[in-house]
């Protein structure tokens, strides 16, 4: 006689399931719970978003961002200064989610949020995934490997847009130290490269150990005292050769750097 064992836990608590998506053009919705029973991967393609997990500091949500809420935290999100934001969602839930998917995105995405550097190829990912969500396909793991696709997406954006980050702050501190007589508008620079003001701030001075103003008079400084020692020009053609209209005002940052005086400064040098 053949007999058959039926691993009853499996069937109770499937290894994953979708549990629910959906896309919302202009979502305008407050949220402030926890999420004790399902992960949920969103992405917020347009607009702006406030997001808190936990006690964490509130951060907004200025460019294509993917973010998720899990079993653990408390969650908070709103619309930003914008009003709303477009959203989509895809929850799921399984025995995979605590040994596979909440150590995957601890990895992808440790504050529970990744800025992308595009969003096309998210949201075909996540309509994708919305999707099966109602069509429930036959093939068994389809569900599984959309989410896996969604996951790799910001994976690979992630990689793109570090490097991207990285070579556009590089060329602007290229820029900058080559020219540092420029005058430079901190929120225009920083549309321009793509960021918003508070996040262009805190990348450069992570990156570069200042903020963009003080980096920039550090290097207006440095080669302020590199004329100075050169002598062949006055200190007045020096300060407006470094964009200051006022050579008082010149003297008195270059005093500020260095403890001397441009004039004195020149003197203290050997012949």
């Amino acid at each position: 006689m053949c007999r058959v064992l039926i691993d009853l836990s499996n069937m109770l608590t499937p290894e994953f399931r979708l549990y629910g998506g959906s896309t919302v053009p202009r979502c305008e919705v407050h949220v402030d719970k926890r999420f004790p029973d399902y992960i949920a991967i969103q992405f917020c393609a347009l607009g702006q978003m406030n997001f808190v997990r936990g006690r964490a500091a509130q951060v907004t949500f200025e460019q294509p961002t993917f973010f998720w809420t899990d079993l653990r935290h408390r969650y908070r999100y709103w619309p930003g200064p914008a009003g709303f934001w477009h959203h989509h969602w895809v929850a799921f839930q399984g025995k995979c989610m605590r040994a596979y998917y909440l150590p995957l995105l601890n990895r992808l995405a440790p504050k529970g949020y990744l800025e992308l550097a595009k969003s096309e190829a998210m949201q075909e990912a996540f309509e994708a995934a919305i999707e099966m969500v109602t069509e429930r396909p036959d093939f068994p793991k389809a569900e599984r490997l959309a989410i896996d696709h969604i996951l790799y997406v910001a994976w690979r954006d992630r990689r793109q847009l570090k490097k991207s980050r990285s070579d556009r702050l590089e060329r602007l501190r290229q820029e900058m130290m080559a020219h540092p007589e420029t005058r430079y508008e901190w929120k225009e620079t920083a549309a321009r490269l793509g960021f918003s003001t508070s996040h262009f701030r805190r990348l450069f001075s992570e990156r570069y150990g200042h903020p963009p103003q003080e980096y920039m008079l550090q290097c207006r400084m440095q080669k302020a005292a590199r004329l100075l020692r050169e002598g062949e020009l006055s200190v007045q053609e020096i300060s407006y050769a470094l964009g200051y209209e006022d050579p008082a005002q010149f003297s008195h940052v270059f005093k500020k750097k260095y403890g001397l005086s441009p004039r004195n400064y020149r003197a203290a040098m050997p012949l």
